[in-house]
């Protein structure tokens, strides 16, 4: 004997309209996102934002410099493009937008004034995003939008530009044109659309520029802005307000996040541990370490690093008061690194430096008591 049982059609269509549906700004948000990282970053749920050090608390180097490059916050760097946009300055400032929860910034100023702009100039700050740290977006789908959340303060309103380029300078770009209408903190938003271009190989696999009053080389018509470019190595909208070369023009960065998706999310914050750990992937100070002369000129100092990083690094002496102490004899300074040995893999977290000091008639014994080292292994 043949049983059949029968069941009614099940419509789920039906059945999921039944389901009570979140609601308010948030729910509505969750409906919206197309992927499951969308919805993680909704929740909270992972880390969402690319930026390391996005709320400018972390600076292992100093909180200001007059010279280019990382010479400040950790991750950051910026420059004037040329001499012939004068000079510049870089701080980390206690100065942020009232009540969203960031209590640094980081601040860009000229310091002094030129006429004119070379067409090969290029100032800019500047944020570089690792290749492996887009891994969940070759896991996830690289072809998908990206959204920008920061806010910027400067006495210079008018046109400025943000632009997100592929880690191959030369690959694709998209750059946005934007107006600051105050003085005062103002936050933009960006969504950047799918880039047409495959993840970029490579150590460096986005670059965020804020430009800064860039020459004719590197400007973009107004009419290529707000679209994917590839081949170009452009990153500013002509007309853009200029910044370098004027005196006392500044702009500071406040709270920068980069997620995937196409819906700006709260400012993710780490706990000060994680952002610093996360920074000194790239970049950390190794203080006050053991040290013995290999001859009477060359010291080999222990490094012992906090967390292993990104690539072996090279190494420069931070504190000019670095000295090792003879017992017995007169300190002997620290002249230059002269070699690293790293005790494992590339991006080691341990391993020796030689350094050559001041010479002495005696080889003994010496312990490293002051001064510190860098480490650094910056894209």
């Amino acid at each position: 004997m043949v049983v059949k049982v029968s069941k009614p059609e099940l419509n789920l269509r039906e059945k999921i309209s039944e389901l009570d549906k979140p609601s308010g700004v948030a729910g509505e948000a969750m409906l919206r996102a197309d992927t499951p990282q969308e919805q993680q970053a909704l929740i909270g749920v992972g880390r969402r934002n690319l930026v390391i050090n996005g709320d400018f608390r972390i600076a292992q180097r100093g909180t200001t410099s007059t010279s280019p490059n990382y010479k400040t916050v950790d991750r950051w760097r910026s420059t004037s493009g040329s001499s012939a946009n004068g000079t510049m300055h870089q701080a980390q400032t206690t100065d942020g937008p009232a009540n969203e929860g960031h209590a640094y910034s980081y601040k860009y100023t000229s310091t002094s004034a030129t006429s004119s702009v070379p067409s090969g100039s290029d100032p800019w700050i500047k944020y570089e995003v690792a290749s492996e740290d887009l891994t969940n977006l070759k896991l996830y789908d690289w072809k998908k939008e990206l959204t920008l959340s920061f806010w910027i303060k400067t006495n210079q309103p008018g046109q400025h530009s943000i632009s997100l380029n592929s880690g191959n300078f030369s690959g694709a770009n998209y750059t946005v044109a934007y107006d600051i209408n105050s003085t005062d903190w103002q936050k933009v938003i960006v969504t950047y659309p799918a880039p047409p271009i495959d993840l970029p190989s490579g150590n460096v696999g986005l670059r965020l520029y804020w430009s800064l009053g860039a020459g004719a080389t590197y400007q973009i018509p107004l009419a290529n802005t707000n679209k994917w470019l590839t081949g170009q190595g452009k990153y500013e909208a002509v007309g853009n307000t200029r910044i370098a070369g004027i005196n006392n023009a500044f702009v500071q960065l406040a709270g920068v996040q980069l997620e995937l998706g196409k819906v700006a999310t709260p400012f993710e914050h780490r706990s000060y541990g994680e952002e610093l750990a996360l920074c000194q992937r790239y970049y950390q100070l190794n203080i006050s370490n053991t040290a013995f002369t290999n001859t009477t000129t060359v010291a080999r100092i222990g490094i012992s690093g906090v967390v292993q990083m990104r690539a072996q690094p090279s190494l420069t002496i931070v504190d000019a008061t670095g000295r090792v102490e003879d017992f017995g004899i007169a300190n002997r300074n620290l002249v230059s690194l002269a070699s690293f040995s790293p005790g494992g893999a590339s991006g080691t977290m341990g391993g020796a430096v030689d350094a050559t000091i001041t010479s002495s008639s005696n080889q003994r014994s010496h312990i490293l008591f002051a001064g510190s080292i860098g480490l650094d292994a910056e894209l």
